[in-house]
């Protein structure tokens, strides 16, 4: 965690963790503060890229669709990210980074490996509405993961 994000969630400081993870204006304005933000995802077991691909895609078309933005430019941008996932073998710690610049509203997606063989790969998600589900979809306050929202909670409560 940044200390960049100090000032822009201030006023949850002190606050409990479990408080804090039910917190529906605390996660919009973790999601929504303008830093960069990065998210490195290691795979503790091996799935294939397809596999992934496929997960990414139906969740963030479903979550656009329940928001009323998702049209062909979303669809588009997701069969782009399924198809970079399509042919990747995520074995065991292999890793997936996820960075949005504060500057721009693209997602850039970076696949490496080092288990085999060293492999880099990347992509760029240059739609607005599918960066911010992605970002939502793994930090925000409807995040597919309990122990992320667990893990950034109790680093911002650490924060003096």
């Amino acid at each position: 965690m940044e200390p960049t994000i100090q000032s822009y969630i201030e006023a949850y400081k002190g606050k409990p963790t479990n408080k804090l993870q039910e917190d529906e204006i605390f996660w919009k304005h973790l999601v929504e503060a303008p830093i960069e933000k990065f998210v490195k995802v290691v795979f503790i077991k091996g799935i294939k890229g397809r596999q992934y691909g496929s997960l990414v895609e139906s969740s963030i078309r479903d979550r656009l669709a329940y928001d009323d933005k998702y049209e062909e430019e979303e669809e588009i941008a997701l069969g782009g990210l399924a198809d970079f996932f399509e042919n990747l073998n995520l074995e065991t710690r292999t890793s997936i980074s996820y960075r949005w610049p504060s500057s721009s509203s693209v997602l850039e997606v970076t696949f490496s490996s080092y288990v085999s063989i060293p492999e880099k790969a990347s992509y760029i998600v240059d739609n607005a509405h599918v960066a911010l589900a992605i970002l939502e979809w793994i930090v925000g306050e409807r995040s597919i993961s309990s122990s992320t929202m667990m893990s950034i909670v109790e680093n911002i409560s650490k924060f003096e």
